[in-house]
């Protein structure tokens, strides 16, 4: 091989090298505060369309809200999702922030900020069992929706119905839920076992 030939494969030798280089070690710094802005623009969702699962079957990590052992306020716990928001809800089941039984019927995002889920009757139920167990029961739906939707506001509806309890009419939405206070009409009563 003459010396031109040589060079020139050298030559493509190390462009081929440094295209490997660069695509193991970029240049310019990745910011880990939004990973989806590094994404090729085109496989970007829309903000306002939910997580959605990998289509090669990968899962998505959702931030569980549940009951602490006090019955006071919420820990979080991480797991995995496929992205489905009735697949969330049965998560809350699993972990027993809800009771057997309790599912998402249907779920819509408005596209400002807010969302609409529609609970089955078996989470209706639970919500007359006391001001506390029904601040609990809200506040994992709502927290772990509005978390993981990265929403503000979920209007909650009961088989289609605006739910009421003996405490409550929710017929507005409802925000974030703090540890012991409410956003649907002010604190919990303490449980039976504290009142004077």
């Amino acid at each position: 091989m003459n010396k031109r030939k040589r060079a020139l494969l050298a030559a493509i030798a190390i462009i081929l090298l440094l295209a490997a280089a660069g695509c193991a070690f970029p240049l310019a710094p990745q910011s880990q505060e939004n990973p989806q802005s590094q994404q090729d623009p085109q496989s970007q969702q829309d903000p306002q369309s939910p997580p959605t699962a990998e289509p090669d079957g990968g899962a998505l990590p959702v931030l569980l809200y549940l009951p602490n052992d006090n019955a006071d306020g919420f820990i979080t716990k991480a797991a995995i999702t496929n992205g489905a928001p009735e697949h969330i809800i049965s998560l809350l089941v699993a972990e027993k922030a809800l009771p057997e039984g309790c599912a998402l019927n249907d779920f819509a995002i408005n596209g400002n900020g807010g969302a609409r889920a529609d609970m089955n009757a078996a989470y209706g139920q639970t919500l007359g069992a006391g001001t506390t167990a029904e601040y609990l029961r809200l506040g994992v739906v709502v927290n772990t929706l509005l978390t993981y939707y990265e929403l503000e506001e979920i209007t909650l509806t009961i088989e289609g119905e605006v739910p009421a309890t003996g405490h409550n009419i929710y017929d507005y939405p409802l925000r974030f839920f703090e540890d012991q206070t409410a956003d649907f009409g002010g604190e919990p009563e303490p449980p039976d076992s504290l009142q004077n």
